[in-house]
């Protein structure tokens, strides 16, 4: 039986603290060695190891278990295998797309107060930029989405055949 919103806003707030600590760690490691793609990457690894994974393989992120929730398959009740693990939570869920905008607007601020540098070609920083720009526009009113339905499900989870539930 999936939870109400409440609950899985918790657990998404949670685990989009978690996300921001480490990937700003991950972030500016890199980028005081005066690389651009580092920088991405590491946020990349974090999102995986964070959130991915997890799902895939335990059900739950931090989050979900201080929330009591996981996430099964709608089919077989099982976990998530991981492509659409990865599917959910990277692009459902809007985290590789806000990552990215967000390496980049970070990789300007630091370059701005010459903390670092950055390097990646303009036309394809523009693409990429405006391609996460609407990914992201319809992730976020894909979670708007499970406050009318009544299952409570979002756009990520009917896209990747999941359900958030209670954790036994």
């Amino acid at each position: 039986k999936p939870v109400a919103p409440a609950r899985r806003a918790l657990a998404g707030g949670i685990d989009a603290a978690c996300l921001v600590v480490l990937s700003g760690i991950a972030f500016f490691m890199p980028l005081s060695l005066r690389g651009f793609a580092l920088p991405m990457w590491g946020v990349l690894v974090v999102l995986l190891g964070y959130s991915v994974l997890p799902i895939a393989f335990l059900r739950r992120t931090f989050g979900l278990s201080v929330a009591g929730l996981e996430v099964v398959s709608v089919k077989t009740g099982h976990p998530l295998d991981l492509g659409n693990a990865m599917f959910r939570e990277l692009i459902g869920r809007g985290f590789f797309p806000a990552a990215y905008l967000l390496t980049m607007v970070m990789g300007v601020i630091a370059m701005k107060f010459e903390l670092g540098s950055t390097r990646t070609p303009t036309l394809v920083a523009g693409v990429m930029s405006f391609a996460s720009g609407g990914v992201l526009t319809v992730a976020v009113v894909g979670h708007f989405i499970a406050l009318s339905r009544p299952d409570g499900r979002s756009l990520a989870d009917l896209m990747s055949g999941s359900v958030v539930v209670e954790a036994p």
